[in-house]
């Protein structure tokens, strides 16, 4: 054997006994390739034989594995970290399988180099160190997974914390508006108490500016003393009578659909008196000039309507078969002629039913069991007219116009102007007449 070769033999032979201990401590389904690798990236490169002994760096073979296949600390790790790659090796297959064709390339070159027998192991220490990195977990990608970790924890927590923020948020929201709904309401009442506690006090200001008023009308009202006097009754009987005719008035506005204050209107005659006037004298002059129009109007509307009703009532009640006019213009209809003649100085004893064309009852003298009782000649000529178409016990129907009843003025409030009146008479009784 050549000197070369035998420097080959030396160098080779230390790289080759781990790998007998490994084969002897073989760990199951771990590639040989792999633990050997390992074991050869723990060692460095041999130096050629030229090399000063001060220069090389020869690392002692590993030693074998005791006999109780204990592993050492190096061989626990690399167990560790192979099993953890195991995981890996599936994704790596493509990638081992050609780094073993290289290995078996490089050991056909070296059966082939016979001549030059030096083995250069860095290309070998390059592949096994790519290998080792290519199924091992380095430092830096653990250190990365554990911030990858870190980070998700962290953002966990913020996306609880934004949770419960948003929560919180939503709850004092909730407060927020039960708070402005109580302060609205609040408003609210305060503002209705306001309003009612204005208009109490308006009411009082009225209130005392009447007692005042009143206080000073007092004067105006007569009392039973001053009425001891005759110059005060014959006062007071006058104020009787412009009353009755402020009354009447009244009435008749009524009558025509014009609604009267009687509160300012007795206001009204107090200040006449009184000379303490609310308006100015235009301003009197112009509601007094409105309120003849109106009246005048009302009055008008009224008549038209009431004319209207009376024609037609008359229309109809002179097709009655047996319906007659007498000679001073009333329509008449007798409803039973009656039994006896009445005598000239007879006392003639009536029930009168009076009512308008509408239908409306004025007076109903039979209902209330009341008799008109006065010899014949003493009636309106009206009635006279009437009666002397009957025997006794008779009654009659009249139709009257308004000129022979109560004229264009009327009798308000009951009967409007120029109402066209109907009568129902019926004789009770007549009685020869008492000689004296």
């Amino acid at each position: 054997m050549k000197r070369s070769q035998f420097v080959w033999l030396a160098t080779l032979l230390p790289l080759l006994f781990p790998i007998v201990a490994i084969a002897k401590n073989e760990q199951p389904g771990v590639p040989m390739l792999l633990q050997f690798a390992e074991r050869y990236q723990q060692r460095e490169p041999v130096q050629k034989e030229k090399v000063p002994p001060k220069q090389q760096k020869v690392r002692p073979p590993s030693p074998p594995a005791n006999k109780s296949g204990q592993q050492s600390a190096k061989e626990r790790e690399l167990t560790l970290g192979l099993q953890k790659a195991q995981r890996q090796l599936l994704q790596q297959q493509q990638v081992i399988a050609g780094l073993q064709q290289q290995v078996e390339q490089l050991n056909k070159v070296k059966q082939e180099k016979v001549a030059n027998p030096e083995f250069d192991f860095s290309t070998v220490s390059v592949m096994f160190s790519k290998l080792r990195q290519a199924m091992a977990i380095t430092p830096n990608e653990q250190h990365a997974k554990t911030l990858v970790a870190q980070a998700q924890q962290k953002n966990l927590q913020t996306e609880q914390t934004v949770t419960q923020i948003a929560k919180q948020r939503a709850q004092e929201q909730a407060e927020l508006a039960k708070m402005s709904q109580q302060v609205t309401d609040a408003d609210k009442r305060y503002q209705q108490v306001s309003a009612k506690l204005h208009e109490k006090e308006q009411i009082e200001a009225r209130l005392e500016s009447e007692v005042v008023q009143l206080r000073g009308r007092d004067k105006l009202f007569a009392t039973s003393e001053i009425l001891k006097s005759a110059t005060a009754r014959q006062s007071y009987a006058a104020g009787v009578a412009l009353g009755k005719d402020i009354n009447k008035m009244e009435q008749e506005r009524s009558g025509w659909g014009v609604d009267v204050d009687r509160q300012a209107l007795f206001s009204g005659v107090t200040d006449a008196f009184t000379g303490q006037y609310k308006l100015v004298p235009k301003e009197l002059d112009k509601a007094f000039s409105d309120s003849e129009n109106v009246i005048a109007t009302a009055r008008e509307k009224a008549m038209k309507s009431a004319q209207k009703t009376n024609d037609e009532f008359v229309s109809n009640f002179k097709q009655k078969k047996g319906v007659q006019q007498s000679s001073s213009g009333f329509w008449y209809y007798i409803d039973y002629i009656g039994d006896e003649e009445i005598k000239g100085n007879a006392v003639i004893d009536i029930m009168v039913k009076e009512s308008l064309t509408d239908g409306t009852v004025i007076n109903d003298m039979e209902s209330n069991n009341k008799v008109v009782s006065q010899p014949l000649n003493d009636y309106p000529a009206l009635f006279q007219e009437a009666l002397r178409l009957l025997k006794n016990h008779g009654s009659i129907t009249l139709v009257v116009p308004p000129s022979l009843a109560y004229g264009e003025q009327g009798n308000l409030p009951e009967i409007p102007p120029n109402a066209t009146m109907v009568y129902e008479v019926r004789i009770a009784e007549a009685k020869d007449a008492v000689v004296k």
